[in-house]
């Protein structure tokens, strides 16, 4: 997925040059995993599957940001528009809030990322404030969104 267009454009950090390199962060990802997990600390990142078929679609995570938990999602291509970004956001924050004790989870995007913006508001995210700043490695507007018990 990290060689889709979306992906270079809005996550151009995240866009592996080789199959080994993609094992490499899937490896450090798998490494982060803690007993008790606390994405406070460590990314907590999970895939996204349909039911039906079990067809890996994309994935939803916790990372940390400054002392907070930031959630992240990417849905493949030629399953977007279809509200599996909403449903995992929304059905990963339902649970993690409480399971984690998280105070809020964040949702940091592109102003631009308009579809993304869309994603976060549609599994109850809260614009909390719009400036200007770095996202992977890009300046630009950027939007904070915030989800609470």
């Amino acid at each position: 997925m990290s060689q889709e267009p979306g992906w270079r454009r809005w996550l151009p950090d995240q866009v592996y040059d080789s199959r080994e390199h993609a094992l490499a962060v899937i490896r450090y990802l798998i490494n982060q995993y803690r007993e008790p997990a606390d994405p406070v600390l460590a990314p907590y990142v999970l895939g996204v599957c349909l039911k039906g078929s079990g067809e890996f679609i994309g994935h939803v995570g916790l990372s940390p940001l400054d002392g907070q938990v930031e959630i992240g999602y990417s849905i493949a291509v030629k399953q977007q528009g279809k509200g599996y970004a909403s449903e995992a956001v929304r059905t990963m924050a339902k649970w993690a809030l409480p399971h984690f004790s998280l105070p809020r989870i964040l949702g940091v995007v592109s102003t631009a990322n308009v579809s993304s913006c869309r994603v976060l508001e549609r599994a109850g995210f809260i614009l909390i404030s719009e400036s200007k700043g770095n996202l992977h490695g890009r300046s630009g507007l950027v939007r904070v969104y915030e989800k609470t018990r």
